[in-house]
Protein backbone atom coordinates (compact mmCIF):
# COMPACT_ATOMS: atom_id res chain seq x y z
CA UNK A 1 0.00 0.00 0.00
CA UNK A 2 3.00 2.34 0.45
CA UNK A 3 3.72 1.98 -3.29
CA UNK A 4 0.14 2.98 -4.19
CA UNK A 5 0.11 5.94 -1.82
CA UNK A 6 3.55 7.14 -2.90
CA UNK A 7 2.61 6.98 -6.58
CA UNK A 8 -0.64 8.86 -5.97
CA UNK A 9 1.20 11.56 -4.02
CA UNK A 10 3.77 11.98 -6.79
CA UNK A 11 1.11 12.30 -9.47
CA UNK A 12 -0.83 14.86 -7.42
CA UNK A 13 2.27 17.06 -7.15
CA UNK A 14 2.34 17.55 -10.93
CA UNK A 15 -1.00 18.63 -12.39
CA UNK A 16 0.03 17.44 -15.88
CA UNK A 17 1.14 14.05 -14.49
CA UNK A 18 4.41 14.24 -16.37
CA UNK A 19 6.34 11.04 -15.77
CA UNK A 20 9.63 12.85 -16.22
CA UNK A 21 8.94 15.34 -13.42
CA UNK A 22 7.29 12.90 -11.01
CA UNK A 23 7.61 9.14 -11.15
CA UNK A 24 11.03 8.87 -12.78
CA UNK A 25 12.61 11.20 -10.25
CA UNK A 26 11.69 9.02 -7.29
CA UNK A 27 14.30 6.87 -5.63
CA UNK A 28 12.50 3.71 -6.81
CA UNK A 29 12.86 4.71 -10.45
CA UNK A 30 16.41 5.97 -10.06
CA UNK A 31 17.64 2.73 -8.51
CA UNK A 32 15.54 -0.01 -10.14
CA UNK A 33 16.77 0.51 -13.73
CA UNK A 34 20.37 0.48 -12.46
CA UNK A 35 19.75 -2.81 -10.65
CA UNK A 36 18.14 -4.22 -13.79
CA UNK A 37 21.08 -3.11 -15.96
CA UNK A 38 23.56 -4.74 -13.57
CA UNK A 39 21.51 -7.95 -13.58
CA UNK A 40 21.47 -7.88 -17.38
CA UNK A 41 25.28 -7.58 -17.43
CA UNK A 42 25.50 -10.55 -15.06
CA UNK A 43 23.02 -12.52 -17.16
CA UNK A 44 20.33 -13.06 -14.53
CA UNK A 45 17.80 -10.46 -15.77
CA UNK A 46 15.90 -10.52 -19.07
CA UNK A 47 17.10 -8.29 -21.88
CA UNK A 48 15.27 -5.08 -22.72
CA UNK A 49 14.99 -1.42 -21.91
CA UNK A 50 15.72 -1.11 -18.19
CA UNK A 51 13.29 1.77 -17.65
CA UNK A 52 10.45 -0.11 -19.36
CA UNK A 53 11.23 -3.21 -17.30
CA UNK A 54 11.21 -1.08 -14.14
CA UNK A 55 7.82 0.32 -15.18
CA UNK A 56 6.53 -3.19 -15.69
CA UNK A 57 7.89 -4.41 -12.34
CA UNK A 58 6.54 -1.50 -10.31
CA UNK A 59 3.30 -1.51 -12.31
CA UNK A 60 2.58 -5.06 -11.18
CA UNK A 61 3.36 -4.16 -7.57
CA UNK A 62 1.20 -1.03 -7.82
CA UNK A 63 -1.72 -3.05 -9.20
CA UNK A 64 -1.58 -5.51 -6.34
CA UNK A 65 -1.19 -2.71 -3.81
CA UNK A 66 -4.42 -1.22 -5.15
CA UNK A 67 -6.12 -4.60 -5.01
CA UNK A 68 -5.10 -4.91 -1.39
CA UNK A 69 -6.48 -1.46 -0.59
CA UNK A 70 -9.80 -1.82 -2.39
CA UNK A 71 -10.78 -5.50 -2.32
CA UNK A 72 -11.33 -7.94 0.48
CA UNK A 73 -10.63 -11.20 -1.37
CA UNK A 74 -7.63 -11.45 -3.65
CA UNK A 75 -4.65 -13.67 -4.19
CA UNK A 76 -1.56 -11.61 -3.39
CA UNK A 77 1.57 -12.04 -5.47
CA UNK A 78 4.59 -13.57 -3.83
CA UNK A 79 8.33 -13.55 -4.39
CA UNK A 80 8.14 -16.24 -7.09
CA UNK A 81 5.62 -14.15 -9.04
CA UNK A 82 7.88 -11.10 -8.82
CA UNK A 83 10.89 -13.13 -9.96
CA UNK A 84 9.04 -14.13 -13.16
CA UNK A 85 8.79 -10.47 -14.13
CA UNK A 86 12.54 -9.88 -14.51
CA UNK A 87 14.54 -13.06 -14.00
CA UNK A 88 15.58 -15.32 -16.85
Amino acid sequence: SMIALNTQLLLEKDIQCSAITTTYQTELYEITPKIIEQGQKEGSIVEGNSLKLADYYWGVIYLYALKRLFTSHYEMIDLNDLKRILYK
